[in-house]
Order: C-alpha cells, then sequence, then structure tokens
C-alpha cells in the first residue's frame, strides 16, 4: 500500500513539475515575443 502511495505521489509531482516548467517557459516566450512588438 504505501508502494503505491508512493507512486501515485511522484507521478503527481513530476506531473506538476512539467506544467510549471511548461508554464514558465510559455510566460518567457510571450515576454520575448512582446519586446520584439
Amino acid at each position: 500500500m504505501s508502494i503505491i502511495k508512493l507512486s501515485t505521489l511522484d507521478i503527481a509531482k513530476s506531473y506538476l513539475l512539467q506544467r510549471a516548467y511548461i508554464l514558465t517557459s510559455l510566460d518567457q516566450r510571450t515576454e520575448l515575443t512582446n519586446k520584439r512588438n
């Protein structure tokens, strides 16, 4: 049981980290495009 809980937590953590990374990269891209304009 504990192993399953740990695996699900790790999956959730990695998923959230991916989301945060994608969002930050998108923000940086929009900032760059705004600076160009």
